[in-house]
C-alpha cells in the first residue's frame, strides 16, 4: 500500500511539474506574440515618421521658395502684370476695325507679338477654312504674297 501511495504521489507531482511547464509554455508563447505586435506597431509608427520628415521637408522648401524674390517677382509678372524698370514692354496700337492674331499668353509672347492684319490673314491659304497652323505660320512669317 505504500508503494501504492508513493507512486500516487509520484505521479500527482509530475502531473504538477507538467501543469506548470505548460503554465510556463503558454506564458512564453504569448510574450512571442505580444513582442512581434509590438515590433509591427514599431515598424508602423517609424514609417509614418519618415513619411511626416520628408512632408516636413517638403514644405520647408516650399516656404523657402515662397519667401525669396524669385516668388515674388513671378507673382508680380503674372498676377499684376508689372515688369521690371529695365525692361521695354511693346503694346501694339492697331487702327480700328483691324484684328490681330496674338500667341498663347505667355510672357515673352504677349510682350513680343507682333500684330497681324486681317488682310494678311485672309491671304494665307487655309486661314479662312480655320487651319491652326495656317494662323501660326502667319502670325511669325507675315503674310504670303
Amino acid at each position: 500500500m505504500r508503494s501504492a501511495r508513493r507512486n500516487l504521489g509520484a505521479q500527482l507531482l509530475m502531473i504538477l511539474v507538467v501543469l506548470i511547464g505548460l503554465g510556463f509554455g503558454y506564458s512564453f508563447a504569448r510574450e512571442v506574440v505580444q513582442a512581434q505586435h509590438l515590433a509591427g506597431q514599431a515598424e508602423a509608427a517609424r514609417q509614418e515618421n519618415e513619411r511626416i520628415a520628408a512632408e516636413n521637408r517638403k514644405l520647408q522648401r516650399d516656404l523657402q521658395y515662397y519667401q525669396s524674390d524669385a516668388y515674388a517677382e513671378l507673382r508680380a509678372r503674372t498676377d499684376l502684370n508689372m515688369r521690371r524698370p529695365d525692361e521695354q514692354v511693346i503694346l501694339p496700337v492697331l487702327p480700328p476695325g483691324e484684328t490681330t492674331i496674338t500667341a498663347p499668353d505667355s510672357d515673352m509672347a504677349a510682350a513680343q507679338a507682333a500684330p497681324v492684319s486681317a488682310s494678311a490673314v485672309a491671304s494665307v491659304p487655309g486661314a479662312a477654312t480655320g487651319r491652326n497652323w495656317d494662323r501660326w505660320l502667319a502670325l511669325f512669317a507675315g503674310p504670303a504674297r
